[in-house]
């Protein structure tokens, strides 16, 4: 698949995606059992990651796209896909480990 320059995930995103609800309600701001300062906190981590992995990240949990439908949309091979989107939780966790410790 190509790349769409109007898709909105390309090729730039706005902190504005990040205050967006989560398809999964599980993950939004009501259902996640987080304090609004724990919210604030994960977007800002999120916010920090590598343009790439960021990317991922947001197309995984805000737009609920598969590894395979983000590699279709970046023109990336699945597997390249996957690592990305492995390297960025290995990031997440060790930067939000205080707020998963607060949740368990």
């Amino acid at each position: 698949m190509q790349k769409d320059k109007n898709d909105p995930f390309l090729p730039n995103f706005s902190p504005e995606l990040l205050s967006r609800p989560s398809v999964y309600p599980e993950m939004d701001d009501s259902g996640a059992g987080l304090t609004d300062e724990q919210v604030h906190f994960v977007r800002q981590t999120v916010s920090r990651l590598p343009d790439k992995f960021r990317k991922v990240i947001i197309m995984r949990f805000m737009a609920g796209l598969s590894a395979v439908q983000i590699a279709e949309k970046l023109g990336k091979r699945h597997g390249t896909i996957r690592v990305w989107l492995h390297r960025a939780y290995q990031i997440l966790r060790k930067d939000l480990v205080s707020i998963l410790e607060e949740v368990e």
